[in-house]
């Protein structure tokens, strides 16, 4: 280990640089997620998520699935930015119902596309992100205490539908603490006692047929 520090050469005096009382010190808040909202997007970056094998992971065991890491806003251009995600999309059919997330996220990029089976359809999609083309959803703020959901899941014998969502995730932007100003803070105290941070989600996907009112900044 090499350290070289010449503290000679430093400026003086810079007294509102101390912490003079650990308690008191003011810790940066996490950067906010986009306002919750309707945007166009762009993916840029997923993968089919693996186990430790390299084998795919199907969601139930069963079905195909992609992991959405991250994507661009394009529209409204002053919300322009890279979101991470890190989103699971799968062919997992909504109750009851035979629609899915990724056959939404098909659509939302081009209604009039059709496929096969699901390996079809995945091919599909992958032409669709690889061709750069862009689709709409509507984002909002979510916050999931999973030390809380793991704790509850090992007593309850490792079944993990016996935690009920609403225990552990907070969802919704107008849900979170707020500030002074009547802001959102991307701050959850969970049931944990834990602070979690506010990421990112997909919440509803558009077809492509649709106008869109996208969210004003």
């Amino acid at each position: 280990m090499s350290i070289d520090f010449d503290l000679t050469a430093l400026p003086e005096g810079l007294t509102e640089l101390g912490v003079e009382d650990p308690d008191s010190y003011q810790e940066q808040a996490p950067p906010s997620p986009p306002k919750a909202g309707v945007y166009r997007l762009r993916i840029t970056e997923a993968n089919i998520p693996t186990n430790a094998e390299g084998q795919p992971l199907l969601a139930d065991d069963k079905y195909p699935q992609i992991r959405l890491n991250a994507v661009e806003i394009v529209e409204p251009q002053e919300a322009e930015r890279t979101v991470y995600l890190f989103q699971n999309m799968s062919y997992r059919p909504y109750r009851n119902s035979k629609s899915n997330k990724i056959a939404d996220l098909i659509r939302a990029h081009d209604r009039s596309m059709t496929w096969s089976d699901s390996t079809d359809g995945l091919r599909r999609l992958l032409e669709v992100i690889e061709s750069g083309q862009t689709f709409c959803a509507k984002i909002d703020w979510v916050a999931k205490d999973k030390d809380f959901y793991n704790a509850e899941r090992e007593r309850n014998g490792g079944d993990y539908k016996s935690v009920p969502w609403k225990t552990w995730v907070l969802q919704g932007e107008k849900n979170f603490p707020k500030d002074d100003r009547g802001n959102a803070i991307p701050l959850w105290e969970g049931p944990s006692g834990n602070k979690v941070e506010a990421r990112a989600e997909l919440v509803s996907l558009l077809s492509s047929d649709k106008d869109v009112a996208l969210v004003q900044i």
